[in-house]
């Protein structure tokens, strides 16, 4: 919550003079247990696979500000906006002076989102808190899991290899209190301390410059429970953090504790923190705000990461690069207009080369780079309509040091330690046949044919966004199958709500109830018959119809 939780420190944002990092800074990981952890446990026997759906229904809001609460509007949001614009832009940009903006593409600095990344893990541990278990177990909390979330996310077009070179727990040189890790400290000084003293105790081992992100997955003993106080952070595009063979590292996720709450399903789903700290590095700011997950619910993985598994919003996947021109549709202009949107989990084989699952390589470097820039540019679409594009996020100058999920160096003759002649040594169990390490899900590889995101543009930088989610691909919680609606804002900061999803049963109470799962939005999914009348904007959007392919039929109206 945000009480708890520190501001973030994020490309353009307004910071304290001991934070000020030229490009990028600390982005913390949210604290959004605390106040609902015990009412999420109450609440696990009363799960529900479906709800019924009405026949019709209609969501009108602006009228009352009870209704426009209860729709989550608050800083984001249509009573902020006027009557929408028939020539506002498809593709709203990045907003310069907003923290991590939403708007297209992600943020100079961000790290590239497809081809190959190679990510580098180091387990660290203290003098006074020695690793608990083997390091290898602790790195097997996050992998393979996180490398398969991303394939089955991007569909396939993200091959996040992991890499750990060194197999034991890295001792750092002092005690952890030295550090002075606490929820809310900025990297100054004590992460700048820490970053440097990894380095050096890795010095000789790993080869910095042959990776793109790097994680340091922490001996979970360290610090508090992640129930107690969330401590997991990212740093992202720090231009002056310490240099090793090289590369500044820019971008570092630290990850503590485990996200353990106890219940029946937490191992299965813990890992899930590192996706989200990863994709800061992306460029993906977070939607909770300081009421939780109460804008976008477990829609998004940047709003709730503990609990069942979830994905990114088709926005996000534009944003990345995941979604093709011929996938996103834009209704602009006045009028009425008719489109067909289909299952944003993609149906059918692996796509963009997705080779057969193997192992992570353990106590190796990283192997060749491949690459993939997403294009942008105007496709088809329905009448009064104009298609746009995912945003285009081309390889950066300074990507040669930038950790996260971007391309390196090609296949590497350098045999100095942790950097392989040719390819990685595979772990045990794994498949030496060339292509991305993971495939996606079955079912969930192909982005499929078809619309996966429909957009109406209201401004040049807001609008509202539509998306079919079905239980399917990464996402274990939907327990009502529909067409999601979200209102998108480009000028609001990450922790304040720059997305909002419109819930079309308001104060339901939901129809899934999880541990750590916003249960009043998971039945926030438009049936056919149901529409969303938004009269500040003049904008309407209804469902009307659906095949047994999950494709929808919705009919967009503007002033």
């Amino acid at each position: 919550m945000k009480p708890t939780r520190p501001s973030r420190r994020i490309p353009g944002a307004v910071t304290p003079p001991e934070a000020r990092i030229r490009r990028g800074i600390r982005v913390p990981h949210r604290g959004i247990r605390r106040p609902r952890r015990g009412t999420a446990l109450i609440g696990l026997a009363a799960l529900a696979l479906t709800a019924p759906t009405a026949a019709t229904a209609t969501t009108t809001f602006g009228a009352a500000s009870g209704v426009k609460e209860a729709l989550g509007f608050g800083t984001a949001g249509p009573p902020a906006a006027g009557r929408a614009q028939p020539d506002a832009t498809c593709s709203p940009g990045y907003v310069e002076g907003v923290q991590m903006s939403e708007g297209l593409p992600t943020a100079p600095g961000s790290t590239r989102s497809t081809g190959t990344v190679r990510a580098l893990n180091l387990m660290i541990d203290f003098p006074d808190t020695k690793g608990a278990g083997s390091a290898r177990k602790r790195l097997a909390e996050f992998f393979p899991r996180t490398s398969q979330w991303y394939a089955t996310s991007s569909y396939g077009r993200l091959d996040y290899q992991a890499h750990a070179p060194i197999t034991d727990w890295l001792r750092m040189p002092r005690p952890f209190h030295a550090y002075g890790i606490d929820r809310g400290v900025g990297y100054e000084p004590g992460y700048r301390r820490l970053a440097r003293d990894i380095t050096r105790a890795a010095d000789g081992r790993v080869d910095f410059a042959s990776y793109d992100l790097v994680n340091i997955l922490v001996t979970p003993n360290a610090g508090p429970p992640a129930l107690d106080s969330v401590l997991s952070v990212t740093f992202a595009g720090v231009s002056d953090a310490p240099r090793a063979d090289g590369a500044t590292l820019r971008h570092m996720s630290f990850i503590y504790s485990r996200q353990d709450d106890g219940t029946e399903t937490a191992g299965d789903n813990a890992y899930r923190v590192l996706p989200h700290e990863n994709a800061h590095s992306l460029g993906l700011p977070d939607l909770y705000t300081a009421r939780g997950g109460t804008k976008a619910g477990h829609w998004d993985i940047m709003s709730e990461d503990w609990g069942a598994n979830n994905d990114f919003l088709a926005w996000h996947k534009r944003k990345l690069g995941w979604l093709t021109d011929a996938q996103v549709a834009c209704a602009k202009g006045t009028g009425p207009s008719d489109h067909r949107v289909t299952a944003l989990a993609g149906s059918g084989a692996g796509s963009a080369g997705a080779g057969a699952a193997g192992a992570e390589a353990i106590g190796a470097g990283p192997k060749s780079a491949g690459s993939e820039a997403a294009g942008s540019g105007p496709g088809a679409a329905g009448p009064d309509s104009q298609a746009a594009g995912p945003g285009s996020e081309a390889a950066r100058p300074d990507s040669a040091s930038r950790p996260g999920p971007a391309s390196r160096p090609g296949p590497g003759a350098d045999p100095r330690p942790g950097r392989p002649a040719a390819d990685p040594v595979p772990g045990p169990g794994a498949d030496p046949r060339p292509g991305p390490r993971y495939a996606p899900d079955p079912g969930s590889g192909s982005a499929g044919p078809g619309v996966k995101l429909l957009y109406i543009p209201v401004s040049d930088r807001t609008g509202y966004a539509v998306e079919v989610r079905t239980q399917a691909g990464n996402d274990a919680a939907v327990c009502r199958p529909g067409v999601l609606i979200y209102w998108v804002d480009t000028a609001v900061n990450s922790g304040e709500g720059p997305i909002a999803v419109k819930d079309s049963t308001p104060d339901s109470g939901g129809c899934a109830q999880r541990p750590n799962v916003n249960a009043e939005l998971t039945d926030a999914t438009y049936q056919v018959g149901q529409k969303l009348t938004d009269p500040r904007t003049g904008i309407t959007i209804e469902v009307m119809n659906k095949d047994d392919s999950n494709t929808y039929g919705v009919r967009v109206r503007r002033p």
